[in-house]
């Protein structure tokens, strides 16, 4: 579910206050909280009827792709930058959780814990995650009552887009403290950031202008490409008890 980047998938006209002439998003994520928080009822409405309009487009959409719109394709809830936790959106959500038949929501809510990191990442993973856990929080049992499922541990809150094996096990040995009141079969879902863009396309003229292209650039994604594709990861979530084991719902637990 994205909100922050690129191009709205609704027509443009339907959703003018999301969106800029070209129809590229024009919120950030500070933005769309002021808009969605500060803001007057009379002010704040519209805005939410839109985003509701363009979040049942962006699920049509990925659902059509599947070419299982008609067979009850299940899809998997989750928000671009986590736009979908935001406290004023949880209706909208809510409301598509009951619209499609959904497989999964993340619930960004990771044990705190200090991973071994510098002082800089520290202070931004530490406001992220106290942010993410306020806004996630409530989330939980209003989709428990409506028989939504959502993996019971997070890991990569803290560390988003900066995942090492040495700032992996910090986040499992937090898992296992925290576990005590956590089913044996939870689900653990783990956040990384392997991807990239080619040469050719950092190459466009448009990549520069990207919000984000210095974090879609960072060397630290390649380090997470290499930590997954280690021969030491699945043995490293094994020591934990985690089996890497997908269930019926496309979900790794």
């Amino acid at each position: 579910l994205n909100l922050l980047e690129g191009r709205c998938i609704a027509p443009a006209k339907e959703v003018p206050l999301l969106v800029d002439a070209r129809g590229n998003f024009r919120h950030s994520l500070g933005s769309l909280w002021a808009a969605l928080t500060l803001s007057s009822r009379r002010s704040r409405m519209p805005l939410l009827d839109q985003i509701a309009r363009e979040w049942h487009a962006q699920a049509d959409l990925v659902r059509e792709a599947a070419g299982r719109k008609e067979n009850g394709c299940a899809v998997y809830l989750d928000g671009h930058l986590h736009v979908h936790v935001l406290p004023a959106l949880r209706p909208i959500l809510l409301e598509l959780a009951a619209s499609f038949p959904v497989c999964h929501v993340r619930i960004p809510i990771e044990p705190r814990h200090r991973p071994p990191a510098p002082l800089s990442l520290s202070a931004v993973g530490t406001v992220r995650r106290e942010l993410l856990r306020a806004w996630a929080a409530p989330l939980r049992p209003l989709l428990a009552r409506r028989g939504v499922p959502s993996p019971e541990v997070f890991i990569g809150a803290f560390c988003s887009g900066a995942m090492t094996a040495p700032r992996l096990e910090a986040g499992l040995t937090a898992v296992q403290s925290v576990s005590i009141n956590t089913p044996a079969d939870a689900a653990v879902e783990i956040m990384f950031h392997p991807g990239g863009f080619s040469a050719e396309e950092r190459a466009d003229p448009t990549f520069a202008s990207l919000p984000y292209a210095e974090f879609y650039t960072s060397p630290a994604r390649r380090v997470e490409e290499t930590l997954l594709l280690s021969s030491d990861f699945c043995p490293l979530l094994t020591t934990y008890g985690i089996s890497r084991q997908e269930n019926a719902s496309g979900v790794f637990s």
